[in-house]
């Protein structure tokens, strides 16, 4: 077929909210391929996916880069492997990965992470991440991940690291909200885990979203004369997740997983922010 003809216009742009168009001529896995290489060929910023069943192709906006934010992405999901294993012997219990999973916020739109994880297949998922380098401003990143908490009633905890790049080197700001934070507009925390503070427009932009009460949740590199995340393991760049936002209570806060053992089991989930750093930055 001739994919020139296909209307791009009316692709859907919102990063926050990808919905799909689809082209119902797409007959063959056979044309789906030609498909999507003419677009890779082209720079097109859509992925494209094939509907085998009823043969049509759909496609998405790109709203995220490829090997960078899947090579972060999958540092969670070897801890939460290890986690597991840990605790249940079992490398897929209770913490299951299904990374890109739709989310249907109240408001009836869909919003899709980078990754999430769900307990015991649970249908909602708890916990999301966002690795975004480039294609959503500073203010849109926040937003978007403050909408995973704002706009939905089952996720406990959004986790997101924004690559910025400084004429000294790389920003990386990782930041959370949690729906057990008592005001669940407010991070929990911006950690720079870069080579190069801040910049001055970014630390505006942190402000004119949360006020000047954000300097004191700031910490990493830049902030109170902490040091450079330079190493593994390292206290002030690891990220502890309460195991009740990933595990045991919803919203009303009723149980949601019956811990086997549950003396036996840690208490948190912890993400070293020096592997996800790797992925940004080449030692």
């Amino acid at each position: 077929m001739d994919f020139s003809t296909i209307d791009f216009e009316k692709l859907p742009s919102d990063p926050f909210s990808p919905s799909c168009f689809y082209i119902k001529d797409i007959a063959c896995s056979e044309d789906y391929h030609a498909l999507r290489d003419w677009m890779r060929n082209r720079g097109m910023p859509f992925k494209v996916e094939y509907d085998a069943p009823r043969h049509y192709a759909t496609l998405t906006p790109l709203a995220r880069p490829g090997k960078i934010h899947e090579t972060a992405c999958g540092n969670i999901g070897y801890v939460a492997t290890v986690f597991n294993v840990m605790n249940s012997g079992s490398f897929l219990s209770p913490l299951s990965n299904p990374r890109s999973t739709n989310v249907r916020c109240l408001d009836n739109s869909i919003m899709v992470p980078d990754d999430s994880h769900v307990i015991d297949s649970r249908e909602c998922v708890n916990f999301v991440i966002e690795s975004e380098v480039n294609n959503l401003t500073l203010s849109e990143f926040i937003a978007k991940l403050r909408r995973y908490i704002t706009n939905t009633d089952s996720i406990m905890y959004a986790l997101g690291w924004k690559r910025l790049e400084v004429a000294s080197g790389v920003t990386l700001l990782a930041i959370a909200f949690s729906r057990l934070q008592q005001n669940v507009d407010l991070p929990l925390f911006v950690i720079n885990f870069g080579n190069a503070p801040i910049s001055y427009q970014a630390m505006g932009s942190l402000r004119g979203e949360f006020g000047q009460g954000i300097d004191g949740l700031c910490r990493g590199l830049g902030f109170n004369q902490d040091p450079e995340c330079t190493q593994a393991e390292m206290p002030l760049y690891t990220v502890v997740v309460p195991l009740e936002c990933i595990a045991c209570l919803d919203t009303a806060g009723q149980q949601l997983y019956q811990l086997a053992n549950n003396a036996a089991y840690i208490r948190n989930f912890e993400i070293d922010l020096f592997a996800v750093r790797l992925a940004f930055i080449t030692p």
